[in-house]
């Protein structure tokens, strides 16, 4: 019978030449007559009288049906096998993601084949933050990195400086998870990581900032305010590093400064902005109107409008509008906070616990309930409703207004520390903590000064925002500005 599965063979009557080697139990013959000739229908015929032990045969139809684009049969032969191994490889190849991480949740040992090249699709689709989740689950952060490190790189030289700033916030948290010890205890490596965690933080924000300038440098029009402009350029220029961010162009800056400056009445600003701008090399079609705002700046008195000017929240000190302390108060060195939009100072200022209390006590005594008044007015502000405190008989200043008053008096840039008798004393709706990225790293805590300001911090990355400046945005993109999470406007609407 061998001879005549043979001659049939020969004689290319292939479906006698199957069945012959069937009766004589040679099935791998058969599926391989069967699947070199494309003959679908016989070879699923074929394969459902086998069983499990048919290990050869099962093995070699389920190679032929993937060769063939019958994918479905393919993961039927294997699941009847039991090679889970090669049913993943085959929904990894065909990109069938959900039923490869449907099959590693009960066969974890299998998670490998999966996350790489899962996590490569994701990037490929500008879903970064699942494909550094997979990477991680790999336990290859490094390659997590490297896929940041490249569309970062990507976007910069695209001009996409939005979506570089994104990365580079990734790129921050990334290296913040990294730490394996508090600061007091670092290791080399985490010296390491904690560094490039302030390196690309600070990035971040300065390509966060650097977007809006871009725009209003390249693009006729500009819906942001002049205040908001002249903002951004006096931040970046306070925050930058001596090297220059690749591609964050000085000259940019100080163009859009010195226009906004004349126009805001910083005529003082507007000329240290022209004089800098002669030293650099400029576009051709900018060098008339430069010219003519080095002229005409030179007839304005050398002043700057003085309600341009920040002024501390905690010494109460008016500063310039350009220093060399950079975005710190020139007298207590406290450093402004900003509101990551409009680039307006916040009345907010940062204090720290006593190092006798722990991150939990001090979360559970600011959110005792609050019996006395605000710090500044009678006029608070509830469940986004403001009322007016009749009661004109006003307590005596808190614990945290008297240190306030010792900064006013000068001499004094210690941070401000706070033990429990002021943490109760304060108003929970306005006090903001702010929560690192690694546990390891300190929480920080500010105050708001004028409880009539509305202000907004986003939870996940710890940027504050005026409430409207923030719902502006909130509305305009659908999440936070800066780091793109989830409005917290959305939230508690639902």
């Amino acid at each position: 019978m061998q001879r005549q599965a043979q001659a049939q063979e020969e004689e290319k009557n292939w479906k006698d030449a199957a069945s012959l080697y069937i009766q004589i139990g040679d099935f791998c013959k058969a599926v391989e007559i069967y699947g070199e000739r494309g003959m679908v229908d016989d070879l699923k015929e074929l394969t459902s009288t086998f069983d499990k032990k048919e290990v050869a045969g099962l093995s070699l139809a389920a190679q032929y049906f993937v060769k063939l684009g019958k994918n479905d049969q393919a993961v039927q032969m294997y699941t009847k096998l039991g090679d889970f191994e090669n049913l993943v490889k085959l929904y990894v190849s065909t990109k069938s993601w959900e039923e490869a991480l449907s099959l590693i949740k009960t066969k974890q040992e299998l998670g490998n084949f999966v996350y790489v090249p899962y996590a490569t699709w994701l990037a490929e689709n500008d879903q970064y933050e699942k494909a550094q989740d997979m990477l991680i689950k790999a336990g290859k952060p490094e390659s997590a990195l490297k896929i940041l490190e490249h569309l970062t790189h990507n976007a910069i030289m695209q001009d996409r400086f939005a979506d570089a700033s994104y990365c580079m916030w990734q790129l921050a948290i990334a290296h913040a998870g990294m730490l394996k010890n508090p600061p007091q205890k670092f290791s080399a490596l985490d010296a390491k990581h904690f560094s490039l965690y302030q390196e690309f933080s600070l990035l971040s924000s300065i390509y966060f900032a650097y977007q809006f300038i871009h725009e209003y440098t390249v693009q006729p029009f500009t819906s942001l305010h002049p205040e908001t402009i002249f903002n951004i350029c006096r931040w970046l220029l306070n925050v930058m590093p001596e090297k220059t961010p690749y591609k964050v162009l000085r000259r940019n800056i100080l163009y859009a400064l010195a226009k906004m400056s004349q126009q805001l009445g910083a005529f003082k600003l507007a000329r240290f902005a022209y004089e800098q701008l002669q030293h650099l090399r400029l576009p051709p079609e900018w060098i008339d109107a430069i010219d003519v705002g080095t002229m005409s700046i030179k007839a304005k008195p050398f002043t700057d409008n003085e309600d341009l000017l920040p002024m501390c929240f905690r010494c109460s000190v008016v500063n310039p509008l350009m220093s060399k302390h950079g975005i710190s108060c020139s007298t207590c060195s406290h450093s402004f906070v900003y509101s990551f939009w409009s680039f307006d100072t916040l009345p907010l200022v940062e204090f720290k616990i006593d190092p006798s209390i722990s991150s939990e006590k001090a979360k559970q005594l600011i959110e005792k309930e609050y019996t006395g008044n605000s710090l500044n007015s009678s006029m608070r502000r509830d469940h986004n409703v403001q009322t007016l405190n009749l009661d004109t008989t006003m307590e005596e200043t808190d614990e945290f207004g008297k240190m306030l008053e010792a900064y006013e008096q000068g001499g004094v840039t210690d941070p401000i520390v706070c033990g429990e008798g002021c943490l109760e004393q304060m108003n929970k709706t306005e006090v903001f903590i702010v929560n690192p990225p690694s546990k390891l790293l300190p929480t920080r805590y500010f105050k708001l000064v004028v409880s009539e300001t509305a202000v907004v911090m986003c939870p996940a990355c710890g940027k504050f925002f005026h409430e409207e400046d923030y719902e502006i945005a909130s509305l305009q993109r659908g999440h936070c500005p800066f780091c793109r999470a989830p409005s917290i406007l959305t939230q508690q609407s639902k």
